[in-house]
This record gives C-alpha cells, structure tokens and sequence, in this order.
C-alpha cells in the first residue's frame, strides 16, 4: 500500500509554493497531495499558522521548510 503524503498549506504562504517547488525538483515521481489547513478544524488547531506541513500517512514528517533528508528517511521502505 502506497503511503499518503499531504501538503498542508495556505493560499498566499511563499513559505509553502518553495516548498512544494523543492519537493517536486527532489521527488519527480511522487505526486504530492495539496490541502488547505483551514478545511479541517482539527488541522487549523493543531498547526494554525505553521504551514506548509508535510503528512506522510497523517504524521508531521517536516513543518515550515523543506528538509529532503528527514522526508527521505520517512519514505525509505514504503
């Protein structure tokens, strides 16, 4: 089974269009689901103003910036 990764972001954050550039330049072959924080209330309380996250099968893998090794070492195995 393929795991799920959601992008967690806000209209207007520049902090979340560089990420998800460098996601698409480091993993070419994984499409990267987009969703906006303040859909759910459960993801607006627990992340509020702290996006862009990254969900790998709903648990934070990285938040704010891009970190290709930590989202690597989650995706390793999958």
């Amino acid at each position: 089974m393929a795991a799920e990764i959601k992008l967690l972001t806000r209209e207007s954050c520049g902090l979340c269009g560089d990420f998800i550039a460098a996601f698409q330049k480091a993993f070419p072959e994984i499409a990267l689901e987009q969703a906006d924080v303040d859909s759910r209330q459960d993801w607006q309380r627990k992340y509020g103003n702290h996006v862009p996250v990254l969900l790998v099968d709903d648990s934070m893998v990285c938040q704010h910036f891009f970190d290709e090794a930590r989202i690597r070492a989650n995706l390793t195995g999958l």
